[in-house]
């Protein structure tokens, strides 16, 4: 992941978590052997589920499709995606997924 984009999500969490209480947060394209994003929210109590298209390291749930996730409506307090959308040829899909 793009230090800016480590940068952008800790100043997300600054600005719209704090004094919340901790929720679940689905980081999408989250395959990285350094699991930057997943330590943000782990240390502030948040529970983190990590989604990608293939398996590896930080992946919780492999994605059998790019564009529907089938995840039940609600099941996530955030959604993250500090490097996947810039490779996403129909980027709204996954904003409608979001």
């Amino acid at each position: 992941m793009h230090k800016s984009s480590i940068w952008h999500i800790r100043d997300c969490i600054q600005r719209h978590l704090a004094g919340r209480a901790p929720g679940t947060v689905l980081e999408v394209g989250c395959n990285s052997k350094v699991a930057e994003c997943k330590t943000l929210f782990v240390e502030i109590g948040w529970r983190y589920v990590g989604a990608d298209l293939d398996e590896g390291p930080n992946v919780d749930v492999v994605l059998t499709d790019t564009y529907a996730w089938y995840f039940e409506p609600g099941r996530f307090d955030a959604v993250v995606s500090g490097s996947k959308l810039e490779h996403n040829q129909l980027v709204w899909l996954s904003f409608t997924e979001m």
